[in-house]
């Protein structure tokens, strides 16, 4: 996510190593407001990989989480959608 974005969403800014109180307030924050689900509405379960950091790509600060998606159970993942 840009990390503009991300401040303005916050309503305070990131720094550049985000410490750990303030990578638990960004990972909470993807937790709660990403989500991915079937057509028919179930959602995946969603984890934290690794911590939230700030990295430039392409010149611009973007900050960056791995999360892994866990379809429903007895569901497959070929198609979902991710809000």
């Amino acid at each position: 996510m840009p990390a503009e974005r991300l401040q303005a969403a916050l309503g305070a800014p990131v720094s550049q190593g985000l410490g750990q109180a303030e990578g638990a307030r960004v990972a909470s924050y993807f937790l709660q407001d990403f989500s991915a689900s079937l057509s028919d509405g179930r959602l995946f379960d969603l984890q934290l990989i690794d911590a939230p950091h700030l990295e430039h790509i392409e010149g611009a600060p973007f900050v960056v989480a791995r999360l892994h998606l866990t379809p429903p159970p007895g569901a497959g993942a070929d198609l979902f959608d991710i809000h």
